[in-house]
């Protein structure tokens, strides 16, 4: 079976580091039948120029051309078609790429503005079609002004179909995207829990240490406002902390700016890297207003460290079955989570709770299960 995905391979987003997991364990595994056929459309040149690269059951397209910035087309469009006229360009790409290797089933990653070109190239075309959610455009752009949300709303809707089937990080992505975005009952999904590593789970906590991490794209979804609160509430108190975050902020951002005083800013990092991060870590905290799973409260427990969620997050479903309710916490107040943060650093995860979580989320578990819906669809 071939498949044909979109791809992205940012270090700071979970979607990449979900997919080059299941890419991974297709690699490996001989027993998977499966050939991936990934695309990766980047770049500012004016045409496009495709370069492709082959592993045993990968193969990478790249594209660079010129890719409009999506903030400035949305400002400037009256409605998703509008949109569509300045992407037609990407979408014909996509479309060439499917015409020239005939897959047997489509995976589009996302729901952002190039998996929705894919969309566009493959709606015409009667071939298989999974949806795999990572994040949910409507929230993630629910604080835009109205007219530029209107288009982001109409660009998820164009997901909707009942002739397509949906992979769920979790079940608050599913009711989320059935209440708020389409508005009825999907009928063809799997909920599926995003893989974690085997190598964090080999991870060796350091002794008890006063270091809170944060991993995180720099965005509102993503509570922001919270952090500053936390650094600067951490800055007055008695017992201090030391806050380091992983972001993708530009060395000249007002954001990083204002904060390097208070806290430890650190680049986007390689996966396999992040272990180390961890290992040196007292707690991690994601304080997100809402998030389809969470892959770094999971890759942090899988680790050994000990960590902190809102309950707006699908890796929640996940700490409830394994026994860590009690730190999934609301971050209102910067004075509570400091305390909740105090009472939990430096405590260990045990052994049987590591393996639970192997259990749920390993690799082979996942991605096993992953091959077997897509083969099914």
């Amino acid at each position: 079976m071939k498949i044909f995905t979109n791809v992205r391979f940012a270090k700071s987003e979970g979607m990449a580091r979900t997919l080059s997991t299941f890419i991974d364990f297709v690699e490996k595994d001989r027993q998977t039948k499966i050939n991936i056929v990934g695309m990766a459309v980047s770049g500012k040149k004016k045409q496009a120029n495709l370069k492709g690269t082959k592993r045993s059951k990968f193969s990478l397209l790249s594209v660079e051309t010129d890719i409009p910035l999506i903030n400035k087309v949305v400002k400037k469009s009256e409605d998703i078609g509008d949109v569509a006229k300045a992407y037609e360009h990407i979408v014909e790409i996509y479309d060439k790429a499917i015409n020239q290797e005939k897959p047997d089933l489509i995976l589009i990653n996302g729901t952002y503005y190039m998996p929705w070109c894919l969309l566009a190239a493959s709606k015409s075309r009667k071939i298989p079609t999974v949806i795999h959610y990572h994040g949910v455009l409507t929230k993630e752009t629910e604080h835009w002004k109205e007219g530029p949300r209107k288009i982001f709303r109409q660009m998820e809707n164009c997901f909707d179909s009942e002739s397509f089937f949906y992979l769920f990080p979790s079940n608050l992505t599913k009711d989320v995207v059935e209440e708020e975005v389409f508005g009825h009952k999907i009928a063809k999904s799997s909920v599926l829990p995003n893989p974690v590593p085997l190598y964090f789970f080999r991870a060796r906590p350091s002794v008890k240490s006063k270091n809170v991490g944060i991993v995180a794209r720099w965005g509102r979804v993503k509570n922001t406002r919270f952090l500053k609160r936390f650094a600067v509430y951490n800055q007055k108190s008695d017992d201090k902390l030391n806050i380091n975050i992983i972001t993708n902020l530009k060395k000249n951002s007002k954001h990083k700016k204002g904060l390097s005083n208070l806290v430890r800013f650190r680049n986007p990092m390689d996966r396999r890297k992040l272990t180390g991060f961890y290992e040196k870590m007292g707690v991690m905290i994601s304080p997100s207003h809402f998030e389809t799973y969470g892959n770094v409260a999971n890759e942090a427990i899988a680790a050994g460290i000990p960590a902190l969620i809102n309950p707006n997050m699908g890796v929640s479903e996940v700490f409830r079955k394994i026994g860590l309710a009690d730190w999934i916490i609301d971050f209102k107040s910067a004075k509570n989570v400091h305390q909740k943060v105090r009472e939990t650093i430096g405590r260990r995860i045990d052994g049987k709770t590591r393996a639970k979580i192997k259990e749920l989320c390993s690799p082979s578990m996942v991605c096993s299960r992953m091959v077997n819906i897509l083969r099914s669809v």
